[in-house]
């Protein structure tokens, strides 16, 4: 496709629902609000409410769109832009995604195969015929919930790869772990919260060598896909199925996402499919058009804006460096993200204050900061986070809200990974557990119990327990340590 075919498509649906707002006519079809204006409806939404329509003869149907219309030829262009055979978008977020790649890697393992390993070899890809067999991942310990809950919906059972302390996967763990065959596809999670990203190109050549496709849960890195050529992004380096959260890291709104296919995943109809089986079938039009005009301004202007990004982001990281902060030294980083741990040790200090001067950051273990810059923020943004940095080093809160442990010897607190310290002991698959009746407990009352729910000390964390794994005195003890004073476990 052209620069103007690519970019009439991606802007072709917001046109028309522009128009029809701008009609006047009357709605007599969902949503309720029929795009009228009522007490108590903010002004800010107003417009919102407009563009708010549903699926008629000129809007087209996100999961199941017309040949022709105007939803299949945004979808044409994005696959365009991102070299994919491929690209489904949702409204459902990453999680919607997750489970309709999970389902597609599960399921569609005949499809034109290039592999001759073991996913090659499984017959059938319906659902009755995998259940029959069994359907069975090889996963990094470091994955969302969702991807947990995902497999349990299939009935599919999992192994689990574990990182090493500073949080790295090794494609030798799963190349010996992929070696029996037992095993349809592969799941890893890059960058993650962190801004972590693992070695796709090394775990993808061993997934294909053994014949299984590999999932990428990409959500924390749309970005990457045009920063420097896309050398860091999964779908590049060899991934099949690719989940890209577009509203975490570009501008589009919350809920916006897309799923990636290649190769004998990069069939439109089929991830369009199960897609559909994976989330609301009343999509949010505006977040669909939000996804479709940031595809638009990314590919006019992404290469640029991830590439002034980056210089900024590492400008202030060598700033915060000079203060004294710690940041982390993995092997690939994501140059968009700043991870950091104050002088004192005390991330909950430095969040607050930072909240304090009206900086507004994504998250805190306890120890550390996760700040999200954005392709939109300019000097001022980073000049604000800079100023502030200063003064609660300068002494502000150092020494007053501080308080936290110092750092010792430079060694940094943050690894996600340093949870992962022991191997719980498999009572039951994640399906079964997710299934069976539970009860929460404290956390000190559940040595010996099945956890029921993926346990971590904090969101983004490498879960200490996994469905279906006994809580022992060891993880029980970690957990409490980190501040968890519940669990779930089942009954």
């Amino acid at each position: 496709m052209t620069r103007n075919e690519i970019i009439g498509a991606l802007t072709a649906l917001s046109r028309q629902i522009e128009d029809y707002a701008a009609s006047g006519a009357v709605r007599f079809h969902m949503p309720g609000h029929a795009g009228l204006v009522f007490d108590m409806l903010p002004e800010a939404l107003i417009p919102v409410y407009k563009l708010d329509v549903t699926e008629l003869d000129f809007s087209d149907n996100l999961y199941d769109p017309r040949e022709g219309g105007p939803i299949k030829s945004a979808c044409r262009a994005l696959a365009a832009i991102y070299g994919t055979g491929a690209t489904v978008p949702t409204t459902g977020g990453a999680t919607a995604a997750l489970f309709a790649a999970i389902a597609a890697a599960a399921f569609e393992p005949d499809r034109a195969s290039p592999f001759s390993g073991n996913a090659a070899r499984q017959g059938s890809n319906t659902a009755l015929c995998c259940s029959k067999r069994g359907v069975k991942f090889l996963s990094a310990r470091g994955i969302h919930k969702s991807a947990v809950y995902a497999m349990a919906a299939i009935g599919a059972d999992v192994d689990f790869i574990y990182p090493d302390e500073s949080g790295e996967y090794s494609s030798d763990d799963f190349a010996a772990a992929l070696k029996d065959g037992a095993y349809n596809a592969v799941i890893i999670t890059s960058p993650d919260y962190y801004g972590h990203i693992q070695d796709v190109a090394s775990i993808a050549s061993v997934c294909h060598s053994a014949g299984v496709p590999l999932v990428c849960d990409a959500a924390h890195g749309a970005h990457l896909d045009f920063f420097d050529g896309g050398r860091l992004s999964p779908i590049k380096n060899g991934a099949d199925l690719t989940v890209s959260s577009l509203h975490k890291t570009l501008p589009a709104m919350t809920g916006a996402a897309l799923l990636h296919g290649t190769g004998r995943f990069g069939h439109f109809d089929m991830l369009s499919r199960r897609m559909a089986r994976s989330t609301s079938t009343s999509p949010s039009y505006p977040v669909i058009l939000s996804i479709f005009s940031c595809a638009a301004f990314m590919y006019e202007n992404g290469a640029r804006l991830t590439e002034e990004l980056a210089r900024r982001v590492e400008n202030a990281k060598n700033e915060l460096r000079t203060l004294g902060f710690l940041l982390p030294s993995y092997k690939i980083s994501d140059p968009c993200r700043i991870t950091v741990s104050p002088p004192d040790g005390n991330g909950r200090a430095y969040y607050s204050f930072l909240s304090q001067k009206g900086i507004k950051c994504e998250f805190t273990d306890g120890h550390n900061i996760v700040i999200i810059p954005s392709v939109l923020h300019g000097e001022r943004e980073f000049s604000a986070l800079m100023s502030a940095s200063f003064d609660y080093v300068r002494g502000a809160a150092v020494g007053k809200d501080g308080g936290g442990h110092k750092h010792k010897n430079g060694k940094q607190h943050f690894s996600p990974c340093v949870y992962v310290k022991t191997r719980p002991k498999r009572a039951m698959t994640i399906s079964d557990a997710l299934l069976c009746e539970f009860e929460t407990v404290k956390t000190k009352e559940a040595v010996g119990r099945i956890c029921a729910e993926p346990t971590a000390p904090y969101p983004p964390g490498v879960p200490i327990l996994m469905p279906g794994e006994v809580c022992g005195e060891e993880e029980a003890l970690m957990l409490i340590e980190s501040s968890v004073e519940s669990i779930c476990v089942t009954l």
